[in-house]
């Protein structure tokens, strides 16, 4: 078990080194003297944000120290706990921080996210070739349909990233 979730963890911080380098063609505006630091917020706790932390570290101790990339993530433990800080990042309301840069989410808070403050597509930074590569499921909600209007980013936990 512990292999299959580090194994996952990796393929994370790989999706999400792809969405902010530009994976797309795009001339690449990363500067390690200068890093660009990439908040994300999750709901993972015990165990799994254990292992996430993890992750993390070792994405910006490696690739992310090349590239120019700093990970800065924050656990709320819950995801209603989550969801909260992020209907009161969108709405702004007084004390709120503002939005992160990636956050975890299930479909349905992203889409009522989506509604609130529009979110970004990570489609467009993956190749056809890395989106072939995930079951086709797993690019959409239960109901079939892209996940809040055809924004969802694959990413190899049982939820996804969103932008």
């Amino acid at each position: 078990m512990k292999k299959i979730f580090n194994r996952l963890a990796v393929l994370a911080a790989v999706s999400l080194l792809g969405a902010v380098s530009g994976c797309s063609g795009q001339k690449q505006l990363l500067d390690p003297s200068a890093p660009t630091v990439v908040t994300l917020w999750h709901a993972y706790n015990a165990y799994a944000k254990v292992e996430f932390d993890k992750c993390i570290e070792t994405f910006n101790d490696t690739v992310g120290k090349e590239k120019g990339i700093i990970v800065d993530a924050y656990g709320y433990g819950a995801s209603d706990e989550l969801d909260e800080a992020l209907y009161g990042s969108a709405n702004q309301v007084i004390g709120s921080d503002p939005l992160p840069n990636l956050f975890t989410a299930y479909p349905d808070s992203a889409y009522r996210l989506d509604q609130i403050a529009p979110l970004m597509d990570l489609r467009n930074y993956f190749s056809e070739e890395e989106l072939a590569k995930y079951r086709p499921e797993f690019l959409q909600d239960a109901s079939g349909r892209r996940t809040g209007p055809g924004k969802c980013c694959p990413s190899p936990s049982p939820r996804s990233f969103y932008l």
